[in-house]
């Protein structure tokens, strides 16, 4: 019995002992420095719900106060979940705090320009050592910028390595990330150390609230952009930045990114040294109607040249003629040939990019980029047109009736005046009565 009681004593001393233990090391868990006011872009945004927008940078001021004891090894750390991309997370590097002290730590996040808007989020900041935390939240809502565009993807092709006097074919993806629809957007691809670029125009981009409204089929908040650009047949083998910049918002915002692109230069002929020039790049033709484009030789080498010339990039919208097929430009001489294009009764009224490969024997010495802007055929003047043929038949019609009609009246009458003529000999006339005699 005494053995009973005893064993009963030692177990509740060991579960007093435990228990005691426990509260010594609860007590030590609690960190003895705490997060005393949070700032975002000097405002603060305890108790309230801040609202920043896509693309923005965050600033945000930390302030932590430490306790009776000092700490080691502590960071302060700053993060947004709910990206689907990616972290938005900073953190500082490690520091000790002093008892009794103040410190001011400061974290940057960057919202991401295509993460979902229009949505609540949390911001979190956090106070750690090696064994302890102290966490703050606070309400965040993300809203899309007024204006803002966004490049999704540029290609080249070819994407790494092109010979000098060929053609690059870009496409420059944008998408609008903004709350306004977008219109009149200027693309323009460069190589600022060739001296060479090209502009074209996307008219209208639409938001992401206008691609899911009802109207989505469409309604489209990105679109591409297709655009050609010919590498000088002068240009040394290197490598060079290939620019592109987007200009939107009447011209008040830009956007730009740049890409490498290598160029192996080549060797002309020595036979026929040849330069190539064009009177225009760009026309504007009627459907109906013909543009011609005149492609010039001079040949300044010791030779004859051969030259002939190729169209690709019409067949689909229009039909290309090449005259004379073959031209040959005698030394110190120049030669011309007439590309004429007619686009199809079907054309989609729009701005056609073409190349015309000039070619010696069998050898491409230039890549010519023409633009075709094609016109939808005035309604009206061929309203016009039509009643003016409708009248000008009538106008025949109404003639060949009158003439008609006079002849008919000119007829009868003379037929009325010779029966008059006729009546007025007969009254005219005596007669004689004969009697024979007896």
């Amino acid at each position: 019995m005494k053995m009973t009681r005893h064993i009963k004593n030692i177990a509740f001393f060991v579960l007093a002992l435990v228990a005691l233990i426990g509260t010594a090391v609860s007590v030590s868990a609690t960190p003895d420095y705490q997060i005393i006011s949070v700032e975002v872009n000097d405002l603060n945004i305890v108790g309230s719900t801040l609202d920043v927008e896509r693309g923005e940078r965050l600033d945000i001021e930390v302030r932590i106060e430490a306790g009776n004891t000092s700490t080691e090894d502590v960071q302060a750390s700053g993060w947004i979940n709910g990206y689907e991309f990616g972290r938005i997370f900073d953190s500082t590097e490690l520091f000790d705090m002093d008892s009794g002290k103040t410190y001011l730590k400061t974290l940057t996040l960057y919202v991401p320009e295509d993460i979902e808007a229009s949505e609540d989020y949390t911001l979190r900041i956090e106070v750690s050592d090696r064994q302890d935390q102290v966490e703050e939240t606070f309400d965040l809502f993300i809203d899309e910028q007024r204006h803002g565009l966004a490049i999704f993807d540029v290609l080249l092709n070819p994407s790494s390595t092109i010979a000098a006097g060929n053609t690059l074919f870009t496409t420059v993806r944008l998408e609008n990330l903004g709350s306004k629809e977008e219109n009149d957007i200027k693309v323009t691809v460069s190589i600022p150390a060739l001296g060479v670029s090209t502009v074209n125009y996307l008219d209208e981009l639409n938001t992401e609230a206008q691609e899911e409204g009802e109207d989505h089929l469409r309604n489209d908040n990105s679109k591409q952009i297709d655009q050609i650009i010919r590498i000088p047949i002068d240009a040394v083998t290197g490598v060079y930045d290939v620019q592109v910049d987007i200009e939107y918002n009447r011209g008040n915002s830009f956007l730009s990114k740049t890409l490498s692109l290598n160029v192996e230069g080549v060797n002309q002929a020595s036979g026929a040294q040849t330069v190539i020039n064009s009177d225009s790049s760009s026309k504007v033709v009627s459907v109906g109607e013909s543009a011609e484009y005149k492609v010039m030789m001079a040949n300044l080498g010791l030779e004859p040249g051969v030259y002939s010339v190729t169209v690709d990039g019409v067949s689909a919208w229009g039909e290309a003629v090449v005259q004379p097929s073959f031209l040959t430009v005698m030394p110190d001489s120049t030669g011309e040939v007439t590309i004429t294009v007619t686009p199809y009764d079907s054309a989609e009224a729009a701005s056609h990019t073409w190349v015309a490969k000039v070619m010696l024997g069998t050898d491409v010495l230039s890549e010519l980029v023409f633009t075709t802007k094609v016109e939808a055929e005035n309604v009206v003047e061929r309203t016009d047109d039509t009643v003016k043929s409708i009248l000008t038949a009538i106008f025949f019609i109404l003639l060949i009736v009158l003439v008609i009609l006079a002849i008919v009246i000119a007829f009868r009458k003379v037929r009325s005046d010779d029966e008059d003529d006729e009546g007025t000999t007969l009254e005219g006339q005596t007669y004689y009565q004969y009697y024979p005699r007896n």
